[in-house]
């Protein structure tokens, strides 16, 4: 019975293949933008959920307060929190940490040796407090003793090959030192939906081997520290006595003064939280998800519904053909499992369809930058499977019981417009569509403007035709190299000027000191950016007030240069009132000379706000690394001074890699994000518009072919093709006016509450909410127009005689 259904179906489907073939591809479209934003949110809500106790599972984050009021919000935490958490908090069932500062390290193994960027020590509950696989070795006792390192599986093979990799010894360096540890296991690569990624994990007892009160430190903020709970209110009590707890370890004068709180965080909230200072990854957007979400159950729901309307319009030319079987005594049941199988045999069509068109989406998304995984899970396909269920029902049940219902008189004479009526709910959902367009359109603009806003403002730094070198290992005369490997470099015609910083524009600063005017007790935090005395001119950064350091002056190591916001914090009234003030920074007993102030810069992404920075070069803080050599080219032959550049390297670093990077190009790569959801919203909104239009069509189709009498007669009487379009198309015009009307403070709040998200953004200009109506506006007139056009060519008479 069954097959005779689908054998009829199909036969009517082919019967009326144009409409079909409509049918078919918005459906197949519509579910392909439903699956693949599926996708997106399913694997944006799936970070960390893949650990055992994920539910239990909280990040400490560090929070400071003056007066009640937040001052400084972080990721991290420091070295000592852990411990003291653990001791003071029994219904902490375990904890884990990070230490996260420098995770960046040359590793050597024989002859190979890499620059890696995900190296990071960590203590020895690591891999038992999170659900990450080992491969080799016993993830309770790997990382138990000094100088024992695990890796990746990936980098198993990266350095070992096809060796045993268990036993042998890695040295891992950096500026300052050098450990060589034993491999004691290998575990599984990070899954992709991690908030953390790292590929090479020595031992906490390896730094804290240096670093003897490394557990009860509280000063360096430079941790991830993790504790494991039993419910959401032993976090809110712990919250609340943190900060009495904080005044027992608070022994140095550094922000004494303020009140230190922690935020524990839920493990499954960290990846799509608002961004903080010191995240161990590149943030997901809540907003967006729910955003995508919502779009997602937009375009499904506009498409069934559609797809029921046109549907039921298409069921009034088939009146007779129920009226005849409901004479012969075909029973309603048999007339409702008829259409029902037609629904399902354009949805399986359609669905094969989709999952051809996700593909092809899929990897033209990857081509443009818009990369996620393509997962089937369980849910997505039980999801997709449930949706596709209840769109064939619905979609097939309607018309069907319309018709069915009918009398076998009234079917005979085609008596079904009344029946089949919803006029006005196919107007109400036509506007639906227009205005939902328009949403879109208004979204994938703005953000189009906000990202060419801030890649075209001043960032108060020079970036342009700049080489940045990741910083060389120790060596036995390390400043002394570096300072021989500078010189030699600037004898280059390709070399401009060349400076070393620990930090370099597209990166925080990160090393924050508690500091103070000299005369003042009140302590706050400003970045540390250690520099040399070329630093101002290769960034080309603006001196307000007073003088760049100078070799001319030996005082000026004890020197330092503020930025605009530093001398606000200070409590300054002016650049100039700074001028030759002196200020306390943390750990050091020296007063420090202000002799210059630079205007504020952008640092990083224009998303950021500017950041009170002190700029010095004391030798003191060598224990602050210069990470960075910034090399400025004149952009003469850069091939041949990129190799002149090599040869000095090789001289002066011959066991370190140099590896490199154009700054321009990777400051540029801080709006990734901002870029990544520009594509997906210009997709979206050319999908929406494409399937709004595809179902139009449909809809216009049909209303031409239910007015071909009407159409006949006014062309008899003498109107005119234009008189025609013009008297079908005014009715979408009106709704698409409606729609604007609609739409507009809709899209209004929704964009306002989004460039809430930027500290420096652009003006929410009428362009954004006119430029919808302008793209709409003639494809409308040209879907609607071109059917009733042709209609209207049509001779009269062929359109009366159906009559």
């Amino acid at each position: 019975m069954i097959y005779r259904f689908l054998t009829t179906a199909f036969r009517i489907l082919k019967k009326n293949l144009g409409v079909s073939l409509i049918n078919i591809l918005g459906l197949s479209l519509s579910l392909a933008v439903f699956l693949l934003i599926l996708q997106f949110v399913s694997f944006e809500l799936s970070y960390d959920t893949f650990h055992q106790d994920k539910e239990h599972i909280y990040r400490v984050e560090s929070q400071f307060f003056k007066n009640e009021e937040l001052t400084d919000d972080w990721a991290t935490s420091s070295t000592g929190y852990g411990q003291a958490l653990l001791e003071a908090f029994p219904e902490i069932t375990a904890m884990t940490r990070l230490y996260s500062w420098n995770s960046e390290r040359v590793i050597q193994y024989e002859d190979t040796k890499f620059r890696e960027k995900q190296v990071v020590a960590a203590d020895s509950a690591f891999f038992t407090f999170f659900s990450f696989p080992f491969v080799a070795g016993n993830p309770e006792t790997a990382l138990q003793e000094p100088n024992t390192v695990v890796i990746s599986e990936s980098y198993r093979q990266k350095y070992f090959g096809n060796e045993d990799p268990i036993g042998k010894t890695l040295k891992i360096s950096d500026i300052q030192r050098t450990y060589i540890c034993e491999v004691t296991g290998v575990f599984a690569d990070f899954p992709v939906n991690s908030h953390l990624h790292y590929d090479i994990v020595y031992s906490w007892a390896t730094v804290a081997s240096h670093w003897k009160n490394m557990d009860t430190f509280w000063y360096k903020h430079s941790a991830y520290t993790y504790v494991s709970l039993p419910s959401p209110e032993a976090t809110r009590r712990i919250e609340q006595q943190f900060p009495a707890l904080a005044e027992k370890h608070k022994t140095a004068e550094a922000l004494k003064d303020l009140v230190w709180g922690v935020q524990l965080t839920p493990l499954l909230d960290i990846h799509l939280n608002a961004w903080k200072a010191k995240e161990a990854e590149v943030k997901g957007s809540r907003k967006a998800v729910w955003f995508m979400s919502a779009m997602a159950v937009l375009i499904i729901v506009i498409t069934w519904i559609n797809y029921t309307n046109l549907s039921t319009i298409k069921s009034i030319e088939r009146t007779q053909e129920v009226g005849l079987k409901k004479a012969l005594g075909i029973s309603k049941y048999n007339l409702v499992v008829q259409f029902l199988s037609e629904a399902l045999l354009v949805s399986l069509l359609a669905t094969i369809l989709a999952i051809g068109i996700t593909l092809l989406i899929y990897q033209a998304l990857q081509q443009v930058g818009v990369s996620f995984p393509l997962r089937f899970t369980p849910e997505i396909v039980g999801i997709f499977l449930g949706l596709l269920l209840v769109g064939v029902i619905a979609s097939g049940s309607y018309p069907a019981l319309v018709l069915s219902s009918l009398s076998p008189i009234q079917a005979l004479k085609g008596d079904a417009k009344q029946s089949v009526g919803g006029n006005g709910l196919r107007k109400a959902l036509i506007t639906f569509q227009f205005a939902a367009s328009i949403v879109l359109i208004s979204m994938a603009y703005l953000i189009y403007q906000q990202l060419r806003y801030m890649k075209t403002q001043d960032t108060g730094l020079a970036t342009e035709q700049t080489i940045v070198i990741n910083a060389p290992i120790s060596t036995d005369h390390y400043y002394q190299d570096l300072e021989s490997f500078k010189q030699e470099l600037l004898r280059e015609s390709g070399v401009k000027t060349m400076t070393y910083s620990s930090s370099v524009p597209g990166q925080e600063v990160g090393m924050f000191l508690s500091n103070k005017r000299k005369s003042s007790e009140e302590n706050k935090l400003y970045e540390m950016l250690r520099t040399d005395y070329e630093y101002l001119d290769t960034y080309e950064l603006t001196l307000l007030e007073g003088r760049n350091f100078s070799r001319d002056f030996k005082t000026d190591q004890d020197a330092v240069i503020l930025n605009e916001e530093s001398v606000a914090a200070l409590g300054f009234a002016s650049a100039e009132a700074v001028l030759d003030q002196e200020v306390k920074l943390e750990t050091s007993k020296k007063n420090f000379k202000v002799i210059g102030v630079v205007e504020n810069f952008h640092q990083t992404s224009l998303e950021n706000p500017f950041t009170p920075v002190i700029l010095f070069i004391s030798p003191d803080f060598r224990w602050i690394p210069y990470h960075y050599l910034s090399v400025k080219l004149s952009g003469e032959d850069v091939a041949s001074t990129l190799t002149a550049i090599e040869e000095r390297w090789k001289q002066y670093f011959s066991t370190s890699p140099m590896d490199y990077y154009f700054l321009d190009e990777a400051f540029a790569q801080q709006y990734a994000s901002e870029e990544f959801y520009e594509k997906v919203f210009i997709a979206a909104s050319f999908f929406a518009v494409f399937i709004s239009c595809l179902w139009l069509f449909g809809l216009t189709y049909y209303t031409v072919v239910l007015k071909r009498k009407e159409i006949g007669v006014r062309k008899v009487l003498g109107a005119s093709s234009l008189n025609l379009v013009t008297m079908l198309s005014r009715n979408y015009v009106y709704l698409l006016v409606i729609a604007l009307v609609v739409a507009t403070p809709v899209s209004y709040v929704i964009l306002r509450q989004w460039l809430q998200n930027y500290t420096f953004r652009t003006e929410l200009s009428y362009e954004v909410f006119i430029l919808p109506a302008l793209f709409l506006f003639p494809i409308i007139l040209l879907t609607v127009g071109s059917l009733t056009l042709k209609a209207s060519r049509v001779n009269p008479t062929q359109a009366l005689r159906y009559e």
